[in-house]
């Protein structure tokens, strides 16, 4: 997976979209678990 730093571009590919979604709803759900656990509220 390349985030532009090579001068050739290449189309993404659905496993970099997926990759990426996945990455992006881990911290989401990371970040809702610490704020959760900041807040005294009940675990996930």
């Amino acid at each position: 997976m390349t985030f532009g730093f090579d001068f050739e571009y290449e189309e993404p590919d659905i496993t970099d979209y997926f990759l990426m979604g996945a990455a992006g709803a881990l911290l989401v759900t990371l970040f809702q678990f610490a704020a959760s656990r900041l807040e005294g509220g009940p675990d996930l």
